[in-house]
């Protein structure tokens, strides 16, 4: 009861570092830590990827926020991540990949470990971009192994300016130009390098249709009942086919969110259906029946939806929350032109508040189209939380 109350208190009062140590503890368990960036990502602390100025081994708390700590990136040994800080409280924050490579010891931190670095994002807060980096490693590493070999050797350096010692500025080559990495690459290779999402997530497009649709969350099973009908979104991150004892193709699949993972069981006629839609990175709602052995929740699948197509074939209707204590008569005649502009076939509705009571009402004369346009900007006018989705609720819903 004492530590339950004393975990609670810091948990309370000191929640980054009351996170950030909860992270470091379970840094060796993937799910666990999926979870934990999740509640992090729920009460608005910033979870920050890996940086060489900042990062020491573990999580720890910058500014509020919580960042990553270097012992966390794959291939990146403790030996490297000593000489990494030893370096930076020496000589003071890195200036550029070039510099770093300069002032580390090369025999540690090699070509590998640096790979590591640059797509965990720990170069993230230089100039230049993650390729950019990637793409100039062999040039840095050779800049900097030459400069120590120099440097042993007590030659004057090629690399200085001329001036007074005390005052000698470090000439660093320019970075070779390259096309950015599109956000998917970004993210898988940065998953590849540290097990997780951190500075973004392939879902975080379809949060709404996620928080609206689907009835299970991965990394929530405590009240779970088995055999109840699942409405699930994620990433496929892993599909293994197998033939059945008919010869046909069935597979299994792994299926992650923003909590956690659950494994789909495709039998042969709805692989052969969905198939398509059932491929390593694909976002997708599946439907079925669960069952939660354990912490992971495994689902037999009924049908499978690409997330793009989500919104059109499970909205019901909209309803816009309105504050009539908060809401000005510009914006109502804003909102009605918004309507006339966004005709389509999804009923819509008004939640009007007052300091009194709640009323709801149908717009009669509108049923709109639920497009990314017309949800952003309709929630710019009345705010993020007054627009929402309502899904169909099948009979089997309605029992689980």
């Amino acid at each position: 009861s004492v530590v339950a109350y004393q975990t609670a208190y810091l948990k309370a009062h000191y929640p980054a570092e009351y996170m950030a140590a909860t992270l470091s503890s379970e840094i060796g368990d993937t799910d666990k830590i999926v979870g934990l960036i999740d509640d992090c990502r729920k009460i608005g602390i910033n979870v920050l990827p890996p940086d060489v100025n900042e990062s020491g081994k573990d999580f720890q708390v910058v500014n509020g926020d919580i960042r990553f700590g270097l012992c966390a990136i794959k291939g990146v040994g403790e030996n490297a991540i000593d000489t990494v800080i030893k370096a930076r409280e020496e000589h003071g924050r890195f200036e550029n990949l070039f510099d770093f490579c300069r002032r580390v010891d090369l025999r540690l931190v090699n070509k590998k470990c640096l790979e590591g670095l640059v797509q965990a994002g720990a170069f993230d807060t230089m100039e230049g971009h993650r390729a950019q980096f990637f793409e100039n490693i062999e040039r840095a590493a050779n800049f900097g192994a030459a400069y120590q070999e120099q440097s042993v050797s007590g030659q004057s350096s090629l690399f200085d300016t001329g001036g007074p010692k005390e005052e000698q500025k470090i000439s660093y080559p320019a970075m070779s130009p390259i096309a950015v990495w599109s956000e998917h690459d970004k993210l898988m290779r940065e998953k590849n390098v540290l097990g997780f999402y951190v500075s973004g997530h392939p879902l975080l497009r379809y949060e709404q249709e996620i928080n609206e649709f689907a009835n299970v969350h991965f990394g929530g099973l405590t009240n779970f009942k088995n055999g109840s009908a699942v409405r699930a979104c994620g990433i496929v991150t892993q599909v293994k086919k197998k033939i059945d004892k008919r010869g046909n193709m069935m597979a299994f699949v792994n299926l992650e969110d923003f909590t956690g993972r659950a494994e789909l069981i495709v039998f042969s006629d709805a692989f052969a259906k969905f198939q398509q839609n059932l491929r390593p990175d694909s976002r997708v709602m599946v439907t079925g029946k669960g069952e939660a052995n354990g912490d992971v929740l495994k689902i037999l699948v009924n049908e499978v939806f690409p997330m793009e197509k989500v919104r059109e074939k499970f909205t019901q209707s909209i309803i816009l929350s309105i504050n009539v204590n908060d809401i000005k008569e510009n914006t109502i005649i804003e909102l009605r032109q918004l309507l006339e502009r966004n005709k389509g076939n999804c009923a819509c509705y008004f939640n009007v508040v007052d300091s009194a009571k709640t009323k709801k009402y149908q717009t009669r004369r509108f049923a709109v189209d639920p497009s990314d346009a017309f949800l952003e900007e309709a929630k710019k006018m009345l705010g993020p939380q007054s627009v929402r989705l309502v899904t169909y609720v099948t009979h089997t819903d309605k029992k689980a």
